[in-house]
């Protein structure tokens, strides 16, 4: 596989078996390191600390956070469901660091 087969299978964040995998940009360009996280609190900091860069990607992680949030929480209604993500919308929006 050449260079420009292995930089376009690339994938900045990714959701796989209900976790948010991410390139940890910290790390580039010298190292290409894969972080895995199952909670939301963990993609919010990733946010927070700029683990993942980019208004795209930040978009995305702070979505699929909440998608994990909604995994995670103990509602039973479809209106404890929203405002739970009501709430943790809220709290992606206080992360993020472009603001």
């Amino acid at each position: 596989m050449d260079n420009t087969a292995i930089a376009s299978s690339l994938r900045t964040v990714e959701w796989k078996d209900n976790k948010v995998i991410m390139i940890d940009q910290t790390k580039l360009p010298n190292q290409l390191v894969f972080v895995k996280y199952d909670d939301f609190n963990q993609v919010a900091d990733a946010i927070k600390t700029l683990v993942v860069r980019g208004a795209p990607a930040i978009g995305v992680s702070g979505a699929f956070g909440l998608a994990l949030a909604v995994l995670q929480s103990k509602a039973t209604t479809k209106d404890q469901l929203f405002l739970i993500w009501k709430k943790q919308g809220k709290f992606y929006m206080i992360q993020d660091p472009l603001q």
